[in-house]
């Protein structure tokens, strides 16, 4: 199974997936429906609130707080990674790169997107 995100077209095959290559059958169904006009464009994004989240991010990656990381991330962030080492990771990054300055921001959902820095 594969589908466009939110242009509401995907393509379901059934087969063995060891002898039937099904996700590449599908892959290529999905290619031929696009290259025959019959995927919609992506609906513009309306995402009120990223700009300001991704912002927070980027300062907490600039000089990382524990709680500030704890009102931003859900509850399992800390979980599949701790917030101490998120903290060192950040901190590597800040002293080889600079600090960190969003340079643009390119929503794609109401939760997701590019932050350029």
């Amino acid at each position: 199974m594969r589908w466009f995100a939110g242009r509401g077209v995907g393509a379901i095959a059934l087969g063995n997936s060891f002898y039937a290559p099904m996700s590449v059958m599908t892959m290529r169904m999905l290619h031929i429906l696009h290259e025959h006009g019959e995927v919609p464009p992506l609906p513009p994004v309306s995402a009120p609130g990223w700009e300001a989240g991704a912002r927070r991010l980027v300062a907490l990656l600039n000089a990382w707080d524990h709680v500030a990381a704890g009102e931003l991330f859900a509850s399992n962030v800390d979980l599949d990674d701790s917030l101490p080492r998120r903290a060192a990771t950040a901190a590597a990054l800040v002293e080889r790169h600079g600090p960190l300055e969003v340079t643009g921001l390119r929503p794609t959902a109401i939760t997701s997107g590019t932050i350029d820095v």
